[in-house]
C-alpha cells in the first residue's frame, strides 16, 4: 500500500505537464476524489487582466469556489469542472478537467483539514487539525507544506509561516491498508506595516520560439510612486515550460506550450507581484520599434535626445532592457546608451539607426539627421548642468553668438524641459524643480525665423547632492589605463552621507570595445576603442537605507 500512496500524491498535487494545443489548461485532469472530500484545481493559461469563472457539469457532483477549490457532495458521480475566462477584448476561452467522485470504499481514507483556507503575516504560527472519517487508533498523519518555502509544519500541525506567498497545507492520512489526505490553502503576506508595491513586469506576453532566451524587466514602485529597490523572487508554472533564474532570464524549453512567469517583490514591509504570460511555439514574436523625432537638423557641436517606442504583435507596450544605437557615418556626431545625440563639427547628413537586441528579433528603425556647421547660431545655457531639490526654482539663461562668434544680440529663446514632468520652466527661464527625483535636459532653442540655434543642460532633481570626483586626464584617457572613480553624497543641510551610502557604477558608450567598469568599486578599464577618440559617459547611482537618493554622470575621452 505505500506503493499505492506515492503515486496518489503527484495525481492530486502536480499541475499537468502535457498542455493541450489551444485554449486553457485545468490540473488535475482527470481527477478523482471521495464524497464530501475536495481537491484544488490550478488554471495555466489565462492572460494577465483577464477574468476567470468556475462551474461543475452536472452541478449535483459538489460546488467549486472561484479559487478553483472544490468541494464533492455526498454522491458518487461523473463529470467535469469548466473554467470560462474572459481576456480584455471580451474573447471567451474554455478549459476542462474530466472529474469523478467515488464512494466511500474500503482502504480508502476520508480526511479533511480545518481551517480550509488560512491568511497569515510572516512570523505567525497557526494550528491545523486533520479530521479523519472512521478513525483507528493505527492511523498516523503526515503534515505537508506546498511549497516548501512557505514556511514549516510540525507533527501537531503546527504551521510556522517563513516566506511571503500562496500555496496548501497537506495532511496524508496512512495506516496498514489505508490512506488518504486533505488540504487547506494558505496565502503568508510579509510581517509588519504591510503596504502595497507596485510591480511591472516586461514584455506582459512573451512568444518564444524553443530553446531562445529573453530577459525579462521589472519596475518597482512604492505608493509614493517612487522606485525602490526591491527582492525579486521569479516563479514559472508550469516548470516544464523552461527555465528562468533570478535575475529574470527566461530560456524557453524544447516542447511548444502555454504557462506564466510570476513575479514577486518585496521590500522591507512592502508586497507586491506582477505576471507575464508565456508562449513556446515554433513561430516566434515580432516586436516593433520607433524611434521619434523621424528627422532632425541641427547645428554643428548641438545635442537632440531621441526617444524609442517598443511595442509587440499585439500593440502592447515592452520595455527594451538595452538598445543598439549606430550613427552612419560615424563623422555624424555620437549618441549615448539613452539616445542623447551630439553633432559633429562639419556640415554633414546622415541617419541614427537604432536596433533592438537579439532576444527581441533585431528591429530595427532610423532617423533622418542633418549637420549645419555655418551662417547658425550658437547657444549657450548658465549654468550648464545642475542639481536641484524637489521644489527648488532656478534661473536659467542663454547666450547666443553667431557663426563668426559674435554676440547676436537678444533674441526670441524658447525653453523646454524632456522629459516634460521634469519640473515647469517659464518663457522667461525660470525654472522649478518637480516633486519626484529624476533626472532630463534643459533645453533652449531659437526658432528659424532667428537663425536657429539650440542648446541643452543637464539637470538632476534630488534632496541629495550626488557628485562624481572627476579625474585630472578626463579628456585624455589612454587605452588599458586603469581608474578608481569615486563619488561623494550630502544631504539637504550639506551633510557628509558618502560612508553610509551604496553606489552603483555604470559606463555608457556607443563605441564598440569603450572599456568596462566595476560596479561596485568602480575601477575603470579602458578597452581597445573601434575608433579614437572615443566618448564614453561615468554614470553613478547612489542608495541611502535601500532607495534611489540622486545620480550623476560624467563625459570621458579616450585617445
Amino acid at each position: 500500500m505505500k506503493k499505492m500512496h506515492l503515486i496518489l500524491i503527484p495525481l492530486l498535487l502536480i499541475s499537468a505537464a502535457a498542455l493541450q494545443a489551444a485554449g486553457l489548461q485545468v490540473s488535475p485532469n482527470p481527477a478523482e476524489v471521495q464524497v464530501n472530500t475536495a481537491v484544488a484545481f490550478t488554471i495555466q493559461g489565462l492572460e494577465p487582466g483577464g477574468s476567470l469563472n468556475w462551474e461543475v457539469v452536472p452541478a449535483t457532483l459538489g460546488n467549486i469556489d472561484q479559487s478553483g477549490f472544490f468541494t464533492a457532495s455526498g454522491k458518487p458521480g461523473r463529470g467535469m469542472v469548466r473554467a470560462i475566462a474572459k481576456n480584455k477584448e471580451g474573447r471567451t476561452v474554455l478549459g476542462h478537467a474530466m472529474i469523478k467522485v467515488l464512494g466511500n470504499k474500503p482502504g480508502r481514507l476520508t480526511v479533511s483539514v480545518s481551517p480550509a483556507r488560512a491568511e497569515l503575516k510572516i512570523g505567525q504560527t497557526l494550528r491545523f487539525t486533520a479530521r479523519i472519517m472512521l478513525p483507528d487508533e493505527n492511523i498516523k498523519t503526515e503534515w505537508l507544506v506546498i511549497p516548501n518555502d512557505l514556511g514549516t509544519i510540525d507533527a501537531q500541525g503546527d504551521f510556522t509561516a517563513n516566506g511571503a506567498g500562496k500555496g496548501r497545507i497537506v495532511a496524508l492520512a496512512k495506516g496498514p491498508g489505508k490512506y488518504g489526505l486533505g488540504q487547506a490553502q494558505i496565502s503568508v503576506r510579509p510581517s509588519g506595516k504591510v503596504s502595497d508595491l507596485s510591480v511591472v513586469v516586461s514584455p506582459k506576453r512573451i512568444k518564444l520560439q524553443p530553446k531562445t532566451r529573453i530577459r525579462l524587466t521589472v519596475q518597482v514602485q512604492d505608493p509614493e510612486g517612487e522606485t525602490v529597490r526591491a527582492r525579486l523572487r521569479y516563479t514559472l508554472s508550469p516548470p516544464e515550460l523552461g527555465t528562468i533564474d533570478q535575475d529574470g532570464n527566461f530560456t524557453a524549453g524544447e516542447k511548444a506550450g502555454l504557462g506564466v512567469i510570476k513575479v514577486e517583490a518585496a521590500s522591507g514591509y512592502a508586497f507586491g507581484s506582477d505576471r507575464a504570460f508565456v508562449i513556446i511555439s515554433e513561430k516566434s514574436n515580432r516586436y516593433q520599434i520607433k524611434i521619434k523625432p523621424r528627422q532632425v537638423v541641427l547645428e554643428a557641436k548641438s545635442s537632440s535626445k531621441f526617444e524609442v517606442e517598443v511595442w509587440d504583435e499585439n500593440g502592447s507596450s515592452v520595455i527594451v532592457p538595452a538598445l543598439d544605437w549606430k550613427v552612419i557615418p560615424e563623422g555624424l556626431g555620437s549618441i549615448s546608451p539613452q539616445g542623447l545625440f551630439t553633432a559633429g563639427d562639419r556640415t554633414l547628413s546622415g541617419k541614427i539607426v537604432v536596433q533592438l537586441p537579439a532576444e527581441f528579433g533585431r528591429s530595427r528603425d532610423a532617423a533622418s539627421v542633418k549637420i549645419q556647421s555655418q551662417g547658425r547660431n550658437t547657444i549657450r545655457i548658465n549654468p550648464p548642468k545642475t542639481s536641484l531639490k524637489p521644489g527648488q526654482m532656478l534661473q536659467f539663461s542663454a547666450v547666443i553668438t553667431d557663426s563668426r562668434g559674435k554676440p547676436a544680440g537678444d533674441q526670441r529663446i524658447i525653453w523646454k524641459l524632456q522629459p516634460e514632468n521634469l519640473g515647469i520652466i517659464t518663457p522667461q527661464g525660470l525654472f522649478t524643480a518637480g516633486a519626484a527625483a529624476r533626472s532630463g535636459i534643459v533645453i533652449a532653442e531659437l526658432p528659424q525665423e532667428f537663425g536657429a540655434g539650440r542648446a541643452i543642460a543637464p539637470i538632476t532633481i534630488s534632496s541629495y547632492q550626488v557628485k562624481i570626483n572627476a579625474p585630472p586626464n578626463q579628456y585624455n584617457i589612454h587605452t588599458g589605463e586603469q581608474i578608481l572613480f569615486a563619488a561623494s553624497v550630502r544631504d539637504a543641510n550639506g551633510n557628509d552621507l558618502t560612508a553610509s551610502a551604496a553606489f552603483e557604477w555604470d559606463i555608457k558608450s556607443s563605441i564598440l570595445g569603450f572599456g568596462n567598469i566595476d560596479q561596485s568599486t568602480g575601477l575603470f578599464r579602458a578597452g581597445q576603442p573601434s575608433k579614437l577618440p572615443a566618448d564614453g559617459y561615468i554614470m553613478v547611482r547612489v542608495f541611502i537605507n535601500g532607495l534611489l537618493a540622486g545620480t550623476d554622470g560624467i563625459k570621458i575621452t579616450i585617445r
